[in-house]
């Protein structure tokens, strides 16, 4: 039975990434022997549960930099590199790339860097664009989750179609659907960073505030809280718009809703926008770089709107919450393209980089 390594930041954070790394442990898992290897452990119990058949080893009890810790982590990971002989080491988001590829130097490992966000995501400094470049070039593949996102890697770093791979993130289904109910409830999900465009939410919630009912819940924490915070008084939506702060199982509220509403700058394939569909949510979304266009058809089960028109957002959000046939029809809509995001079919695309089975 092969090995296989699965690297992220610290599966102990609420994130996008941590769940695509625990979701990828628990499959791979029934047919390998897999390390969930977490850099860290701030809050000492993974964010969402871990098949005990996966082996999760932390490299550190404390968050601290991997720059200044560089040779600490490479070390350390190179030691479980040679006990456990992986024949892949996946490495979800680009920030340990450079650890990586100093754990492994000289060895025969499949090294594989999979981008969470997008090359057009500026938002992380040029430590985190280095670190892209150096997945790009000195991996055996790099997968990006949209199509778009692929074509930039390959024209900006000029490398091969077969070594940069698209592959989404799958979401698992629910175990019970619930009926769609056409309300006035809004919902958003995702950290309280800068990236997540929450200035624009606000500015959008402060229109709809003149010219229809409504109440708008955020499930994330962050950084931005305060900010947030002060701008819902600032503004006066302190009775429309309510941060619900982080929370492990989203499915356990999503159907209270009526849309799911995203103002991003960037995106790469949202977790929480698949999250919306297993509930039949429609999406609202500027349709930023480079995931919304991927997930959303605009106007089927949908709306894109230009990013990052405030006033053009919050009229298409008016118009559904008045019109609730057609919130309807697009929810319904919803169930007939899940089988894009299907487990089955994105676990043979990561078999064939990571255990190196045939598609056929």
């Amino acid at each position: 039975m092969k090995t296989i390594f699965i690297l992220v930041y610290d599966i102990t954070l609420i994130g996008g990434a941590e769940k695509v790394a625990i979701n990828m442990a628990n499959e791979f898992a029934k047919i390998s022997n897999v390390y969930l290897i977490s850099f860290f452990n701030k809050n000492k119990s993974p964010m969402s549960e871990v098949d005990e058949s996966v082996n999760v080893i932390y490299l550190s009890d404390k968050p601290r930099s991997l720059t200044l810790h560089h040779f600490y982590f490479s070390r350390k990971l190179r030691s479980y590199v040679k006990k456990f002989s992986p024949t892949s080491i996946l490495g979800i988001t680009a920030g340990m790339n450079s650890i990586i590829l100093s754990s492994a130097l000289g060895l025969n490992v499949n090294k594989v860097y999979a981008e969470h966000s997008n090359l057009l995501n500026n938002h992380y400094g040029f430590k985190h664009k280095f670190r892209q470049f150096l997945g790009a070039k000195y991996f055996n593949y790099v997968v990006s989750l949209t199509s778009d996102d692929r074509d930039e890697f390959i024209n900006k770093f000029k490398i091969s179609d077969q070594k940069a791979i698209k592959i989404y993130n799958w979401i698992e289904p629910i175990e019970k659907e619930s009926a769609y109910i056409p309300n006035n409830k809004i919902v958003s999900v995702g950290r309280l960073v800068k990236v997540k465009g929450y200035d624009h939410l606000l500015e959008v919630a402060k229109y709809l505030k003149e010219n229809c009912s409504f109440s708008w819940d955020i499930y994330g924490d962050g950084p931005e809280r305060e900010s947030i915070s002060n701008k819902i008084i600032d503004y006066d939506l302190e009775s429309h718009v309510f941060i619900k702060g982080a929370i492990t199982n989203v499915d356990s509220v999503l159907s209270d809703y009526c849309l799911f509403v995203s103002t991003s700058f960037f995106e790469g394939l949202p977790l929480s926008f698949l999250e919306a569909r297993n509930h039949n949510l429609p999406i609202v979304s500027f349709n930023c770089p480079t995931g919304p266009k991927e997930i959303v058809n605009h106007g089927v089960d949908g709306i894109l709107v230009e990013p990052y028109d405030t006033k053009k957002m919050a009229d298409e959000i008016k118009l559904l919450l008045e019109d609730k046939n057609t919130m309807i029809k697009l929810s319904n809509t919803i169930a007939l393209s899940r089988s894009k995001f299907s487990k089955e079919s994105i676990m043979k695309d990561w078999k064939k980089i990571l255990l190196g089975e045939s598609n056929g």
